[in-house]
């Protein structure tokens, strides 16, 4: 079993997001001179920390347990050390030292607006394979659906958060979707 870093420096995040009934939040951070893409989910068990590097072929999941701790695998931080062109060793490169970095330059707060799901599609490929009308993952509205029965609760699910889909199927609610990005709309919550 992997050795698990604590990661206490999303702490602070994971408070604002559970007091604010966010599922996920997207950020990113800065490590050797690249730019890291980051999701992290709390809707998960263990919570999910999604890090894939801007540019490159090369993403990673990180299992957040219960205390924060967690690990990356060896494949995923040895392929990271080539795409970086750093020597891995205790006194140069570790995986930890890489998680508490992203963990440390993350936000203490949650950003305005929910994640855009095409954003996350991209991010996470795990997404697509598990939406529905795979090419539409751009949100347009939601659609009260009065008489008619709601539905896109897993797709609302997976790309806005298991909030919004459980608020969708209290109210009868469907969310609307296209592959057009310039029909596209920014996400509100369907409570807003």
């Amino acid at each position: 079993m992997p050795y698990k870093t604590q990661l206490n420096g999303l702490r602070p995040l994971y408070k604002d997001m559970r007091s604010n009934k966010r599922s996920h939040e997207h950020f990113q951070v800065n490590y050797a001179h690249r730019v890291f893409d980051c999701i992290f989910f709390i809707d998960t068990t263990p919570f999910e920390l999604l890090i894939g590097l801007v540019g490159a072929q090369w993403g990673t999941v990180v299992s957040v347990e219960g205390g924060f701790y967690a690990s990356m695998s060896d494949s995923a931080f040895y392929d990271l050390c080539k795409l970086l062109e750093l020597r891995p060793g205790r006194e140069t490169f570790t995986s930890a030292l890489f998680l508490i970095h992203i963990a440390n330059n993350s936000p203490k707060h949650i950003s305005a607006n929910p994640i855009p799901p095409h954003i996350l599609v991209d991010i996470d490929p795990r997404k697509r394979r598990q939406v529905d009308e795979a090419d539409k993952i751009y949100f347009k509205c939601w659609m009260p659906q009065g008489n008619n029965q709601a539905r896109n609760f897993q797709k609302t699910e997976v790309l806005i958060g298991k909030t919004a889909a459980d608020f969708c199927r209290k109210h009868n609610i469907s969310s609307c979707w296209t592959d057009d990005p310039d029909k596209a709309r920014p996400v509100v919550m369907p409570w807003e």
